[in-house]
């Protein structure tokens, strides 16, 4: 808020020295440079400084040749008001006025014109330009850097007439240093954090533009423009961001400074922060511990479970004397652990602890001991399993563990697919099982292996290294293809095939335009012959193909597996392209001048365009006549074929390969 009276001040010192000769304040900005000529905004009704009625802007580049550049005005309509500030900019105003509509935002805005009206809307220097308060000269791209760039402000009315001046250098950036954190606080409902940079280097800050999001891999959006405030204490400039927030609930921010012409500095490093106060989180409760054939069976109670608790550490030492070490992270969804790792006659003290989704770990919230029964004792786990192929079939072998209460060995096989494992074998006595299933050339299988006692104790697995028989099996061919046509855009997507096959890598897009030759197309070998080109590859079932430049286009599609086996073709889809459309001209205006009347808009970047038709008429007119045509790499046209105090209707469509654009509309002005 400071900076805002800071602001009007100098408005304020600008309107009362408007008699005499002073050099005008200027800001550039990346829309171009501002002439911050007055608080109040100029008009036919409020004439500049209570008595000029018309306001003329030269500039000269390195020299002293000015060349008239416009005329300040004011916008005629609501429509250009929001065109020159933002597209919400009424919505805005009716917000801070309490306003109901749009319209009466409007309303207001023609019967004030002093920026002070507008509180922290100041801050946006467009509003200055739509105002009439400022000049904004966008023209400046072309300048070189450095050049010394000179204003003549002239300010007349039907007796007497003022010269004002102001002049820069060309500067691509404002000077303006990254910002530092400097610090953060959260709560329930409220994240605070504060940013600084040094003052020397951030004195053209105003304010600062704070980006967010919300978990991954969500974008970053803005959501806050905070104060620039000078701390004098610190020599430092801080920004300070108050955002009210959902509990449990965790967001990254940055920020960036920003001068009055809207140059943007450096973006801060990104920060987390969560509404959550971990003080008053659960706890775990109620540990206890239990002997079993397997290990210690630990358990607990976490009865309120809160999303800004992350997991469940499990920390165990054989001697309170010595540190403890971590033996599970669980997430909070578990409430138990079982402890195989341990030794008969042990006694064994535990602890856990809780970690919340910013990774701080809580101190120690419940502690137990607990001893292992030898007569529980599970057998050693069999060692060295391996696998060899022989004659289609898997010979599995491993190590014999050396203990008189041995029964036997179990052996299990996962699928190929996924980590289930079944069990193929009866028990057996030796160290080695022949697998003589019929298995797919196409999976990896793994095979584990148990020891089993006599009183029906059994070990770990002890799982093999993965095989593979040596039948190739190509995958299986895409179905399902269905496409969709959109303006220079196919689209395509089909049956995905991984959820039948995990060993699928990827799909191939194959493309032809004209006619096809041959009918039975089977392999992509086929298809090279045939004429068509491998265009693209997609790890999805979907594609998106923005190069069109035909209207008959036809696509194959294949698969891939890790292997690098690739199937044959499912069909060929046909498809009738819809070429792109023209769009009508973005950004159209029209304004006087002393040479007439001056029509811009932006340069198209349209695929296929060539030209503009600019329409004309006068107010008794009731179509429009084609004024001229324009190529399609320039943006304005001056027409000097006008009359004093006659309003001319302008619009403009675009030519192009792919036809002719809507009518944009009209814009007038009166000369």
């Amino acid at each position: 808020m400071k900076n805002i009276i800071l602001l009007l001040s100098l408005f304020i010192y600008l309107a009362s020295s408007a008699q005499k000769e002073i050099e005008i304040p200027l800001k550039q900005g990346k829309n171009g440079i501002y002439i911050l000529l007055s608080n109040k905004g100029f008009s036919d009704k409020n004439p500049m400084y209570g008595k000029y009625t018309k306001v003329v802007i030269k500039r000269a580049i390195d020299d002293n040749k000015f060349k008239e550049i416009g005329n300040m005005t004011a916008a005629l309509s609501a429509n250009e008001f929001e065109e020159i500030i933002a597209k919400d900019a009424l919505l805005s105003i009716a917000k801070l006025k309490k306003l109901q509509s749009k319209e009466e935002a409007w309303k207001y805005v023609q019967s004030h014109n002093d920026l002070k009206d507008y509180d922290i809307l100041a801050l946006d220097i467009n509003l200055g330009v739509a105002l009439g308060a400022y000049f904004l000269d966008k023209d400046i791209s072309s300048i070189k850097q450095g050049s010394l760039i000179k204003y003549k402000i002239i300010l007349s009315n039907d007796k007497e007439q003022q010269e004002l001046s102001a002049s820069t250098s060309k500067e691509e950036t404002a000077d303006l240093q990254k910002p530092f954190l400097l610090n953060k606080f959260e709560s329930d409902s409220l994240i605070k954090i504060q940013w600084a940079t040094l003052y020397p280097k951030s004195k053209e800050a105003i304010y600062g533009n704070v980006f967010a999001k919300m978990g991954n891999p969500a974008e970053f959006k803005f959501i806050q423009r905070v104060f620039a405030n000078k701390d004098e204490n610190s020599d430092t400039v801080r920004y300070t961001l108050m955002h009210v927030v959902k509990p449990e609930t965790q967001f990254q921010y940055y920020i960036r400074p920003a001068t009055i012409a809207i140059h943007e500095g450096p973006a801060s490093d990104t920060i987390i922060a969560t509404s959550v106060n971990f003080t008053t989180l659960e706890q775990a409760t109620n540990l206890s511990a239990k002997d079993t054939s397997n290990g210690i069976y630990l358990s607990w109670n976490l009865s309120h479970p809160s999303k800004a608790t992350k997991s469940v550490i499990i920390e165990r030492t054989a001697d309170m004397n010595k540190p403890f070490i971590t033996l599970a992270i669980l997430p909070t969804t578990v409430s138990n652990y079982t402890d195989t790792k341990t030794q008969a006659s042990f006694t064994y003290y535990y602890r856990i602890r809780i970690v919340t989704i910013s990774n701080a770990v809580l101190p120690p919230s419940s502690h137990i001991a607990a001893k292992h029964n030898p007569s529980n004792r599970s057998p050693l786990a069999p060692k060295s399993v391996t696998t060899q192929i022989s004659n289609n079939t898997v010979i599995v072998t491993w190590s014999k563990v050396l203990d008189a209460d041995i029964a036997g060995y179990f052996v299990s096989r996962n699928n190929g697919i996924d980590s289930i494992f079944e069990p193929i074998s009866l028990l057996i006595k030796d160290t080695t099982f022949v697998d003589t299933s019929k298995l797919y050339g196409r999976n990896n299988y793994t095979y584990a292996v148990c020891t089993f006692t006599n009183n029906n104790m059994s070990s770990d697995w002890t799982y093999s290294a993965s095989i593979r028989m040596n039948n190739n099996v190509l995958p299986l061919a895409p179905e399902g293809i269905r496409s969709y046509a959109q303006p220079g855009i196919n689209i395509l997507n089909w049956n995905d095939l991984k959820m039948k096959d995990a060993y699928i890598s990827y799909y191939n897009i194959y493309r032809k335009n004209g006619n096809l030759n041959a009918n039975n197309l089977t392999t992509s070998k086929d298809l090279i012959k045939e004429g068509f080109q491998l265009i693209a590859t997609s790890s999805s079932n979907s594609f998106s193909d923005e190069n069109i430049k035909d209207n008959i286009l036809h696509y194959a599609i294949t698969a891939t597996d890790i292997f690098g086996n690739e199937s044959n073709i499912g069909f060929i889809q046909t498809m009738n392209c819809i070429m792109p459309y023209i769009a009508t001209p973005e950004q159209f205006s029209v304004r006087k001048t002393s040479k007439g009347i001056v029509i811009d808009w932006d340069i198209t970047q349209q695929e296929g365009a060539k030209s503009y038709e600019i329409y004309k008429r006068n107010i008794s007119e009731n179509n429009p006549l084609k004024l001229t045509v324009v190529d399609i790499a320039k943006g304005s046209f001056l027409d000097s074929d006008v009359k004093k105090e006659t309003v001319y209707f302008y619009s403009i469509i675009a030519k192009g390969q792919y036809g002719i654009s809507d009518r944009s509309a009209e814009k007038f002005v009166k000369y």
